[in-house]
């Protein structure tokens, strides 16, 4: 099924924003959908503190302060826990903002760590990084230029405290172009109400991903429901997929709406789910810093390296660790010799 792209540029009005403008923004919108795609949205000062946050992360020994950090995950369906450098899925890191004098802002339910199946052990949730804050306020600035001049996200609130850095990489010769699977951000019922116990990030609020790096390519899953006559239970379908590209200092906008359970035709209700189910890009690296409102909280995590389970480090895993931590850090480097694509 077709789908409309509307490429607009937005209105001459510039948004001053630290010292620095929005120059050429392009807005994007989709059929039957309220999310949405701004192109060029960062200034080159917040192109660079983006760039820090990535360097400074790939960059540093792994476990530091400032570096990767080292989990263990069980996701749904596995028997085993597997070094989140090992996994061929998606690679995350897990910032909030200060909540108290020992807390911080925490993204753990639904799509976060808790289905992921990170080890108590290892579940690490840092306070968001100078670079990360400002690029947080920079970003909501531009949510309320959007909502003013272009009418978009009218229902929403929007107070960004926590960052998700995902890495999108082939962290090993031959590894899976399976990165990250159809789901939903926010947990509704099929009633369309928001489920408070299953979403940790707060309601009516958008998820804010900002790719840094090479492009990929993020689809669309339209879901409709189809009734058992002789049970009368609901079961979600697949109707169609759709894609768009992601590219370096893109904006994408995930309005939950869009994720609610909406009628469709008679007694019949549809909804949207989002994934990166195939990175093909072998010698790319491409980074999504993923900004949300969230109201759960954590303690913050400062140590540098906890032991966890004796049996989880033995030598062949730590040795494929290293391996992809330093395939990680060529692809930085080749990503700042030759251009983004």
């Amino acid at each position: 099924m077709p789908y409309l792209n509307m490429s607009v540029p937005l209105s001459r009005e510039r948004l001053e924003v630290d010292t620095m403008r929005i120059r050429h923004p392009r807005l994007r919108t989709f059929f039957q959908q309220k999310s949405f795609l701004v192109q060029n949205v960062l200034t080159p000062k917040e192109m660079q503190a983006a760039n820090i946050v990535v360097k400074t992360l790939t960059m540093n020994k792994m476990n530091s302060k400032d570096g990767l950090r080292m989990s263990f995950d069980k996701p749904l369906g596995s028997t085993r826990y597997m070094s989140n450098f090992e996994r061929p899925a998606v690679l995350r890191q897990y910032f909030g903002l200060k909540a108290g004098p020992e807390l911080v802002y925490a993204y753990g339910s639904g799509s976060g760590a808790k289905t992921v199946g990170t080890h108590p052990d290892y579940d690490c949730t840092r306070e968001m990084t100078e670079e990360m804050a400002i690029l947080a306020k920079c970003i909501e600035k531009r949510l309320h230029y959007l909502r003013k001049h272009c009418h978009l996200m009218p229902n929403l609130t929007f107070s960004l405290n926590h960052c998700t850095v995902l890495f999108y990489f082939h962290k090993k010769k031959g590894a899976s172009n399976k990165m990250l699977a159809f789901h939903t951000d926010n947990v509704y019922s099929v009633n369309g109400k928001f489920l408070h116990g299953k979403n940790s990030q707060k309601e009516n609020t958008p998820t804010c991903v900002v790719t840094i790096g090479g492009s990929r390519f993020l689809q669309f899953e339209r879901q409709v429901t189809s009734v058992n006559p002789k049970t009368g239970r609901r079961k979600w379908m697949r109707s169609f997929v759709k894609s768009i590209e992601l590219h370096d200092n893109s904006l994408f906008v995930l309005d939950p709406s869009d994720e609610c359970p909406e009628k469709f035709l008679l007694n019949t209700l549809f909804r949207w789910r989002h994934g990166v189910p195939s990175f093909r890009k072998k010698q790319r690296v491409s980074v999504a810093l993923v900004f949300r409102s969230v109201t759960d909280v954590t303690l913050l995590d400062s140590m540098s390296n906890r032991p966890g389970p004796s049996d989880f480090q033995n030598e062949p895993t730590m040795k494929s660790i290293a391996e992809a931590h330093r395939t990680l850090q060529e692809l930085f480097i080749g990503w700042n010799d030759h251009p983004c694509t």
